[in-house]
């Protein structure tokens, strides 16, 4: 596999905080959205997906993640809080 163009070069910052490089951007990122973690789970799970994951594991470097989301009223602020005052989330 040859090197992405110049053109693709990222950086990761982590302004306003403290600008500069943080970490390494892992090259192409690919997210696929789905209603729930466990329509995820069943998607990967699923003989199409299973069928075609031998293609992408042979021609494309790369881990697939799962993440479970956040509720539609989810507030990172009180997270934030609760984390700076020791209170587990």
């Amino acid at each position: 596999m040859s090197d992405p163009p110049s053109s693709w070069t990222r950086t990761v910052q982590c302004a306003p905080l403290a600008p500069g490089v943080e970490g390494d951007w892992p090259g192409a990122v690919v997210v696929l959205e789905f209603p729930a973690i466990e329509a995820a789970r069943t998607w990967y799970a699923s003989p199409d997906y299973q069928e075609l994951a031998p293609l992408r594991t042979r021609n494309i470097p790369g881990d697939l993640v799962l993440v479970d989301g956040v509720a539609p009223d989810y507030d990172p602020r009180a997270t934030a809080a609760a984390l700076r005052a020791g209170s587990v989330v």
